[in-house]
């Protein structure tokens, strides 16, 4: 058994309960973690320990298509919504190890979402500003400014 198939037995239903009150469904939320799970095998050889956790990136795996289900049924989630995810898997990604400290001493919360919505859900510039009402250019901004603070 791989520690891929480990960390899917082991933690499949608490992944199927953290997506399920975005998706309005149980057949969907097990749905798109098998998906999920099938993605992270066929990507195996992409995974980099060193970047973070097996959880952590299969986490990033399957908020995608979660993300990417609403949007295909045209149903962005309202971000408060997107707070409560961002807050309880923060400490799940550990691809910018920087970012959960970062994200702690940003006071605006328009920022903190951009940074948690574009690292940990991988929403584009353009995405962030549609929902957040911010230019484009200010997301990407936003994110600079934390690029340039790791240095």
């Amino acid at each position: 058994m791989t520690s891929l198939e480990a960390l899917y037995g082991t933690h499949r239903r608490t992944f199927v309960s953290k997506i399920r009150p975005y998706v309005r469904s149980f057949d969907v939320a097990e749905d798109l973690v098998q998906e999920a799970f099938t993605r992270a095998v066929d990507k195996l050889s992409q995974f980099n320990p060193k970047k973070g956790s097996l959880k952590g990136w299969f986490t990033k795996i399957l908020f995608s298509l979660v993300w990417s289900h609403l949007r295909t049924l045209k149903k962005t989630p309202p971000m408060y919504d997107i707070d409560l995810v961002l807050e309880s898997d923060l400490l799940a990604y550990e691809e910018e190890p920087n970012l959960r400290k970062y994200v702690a001493g940003v006071v605006n919360v328009k920022h903190k979402q951009v940074l948690l919505g574009h690292f940990l859900l991988g929403y584009s510039y353009k995405e962030l500003a549609a929902m957040l009402d911010m230019t484009q250019d200010n997301t990407r901004k936003v994110v600079q400014r934390f690029r340039d603070a790791e240095r």
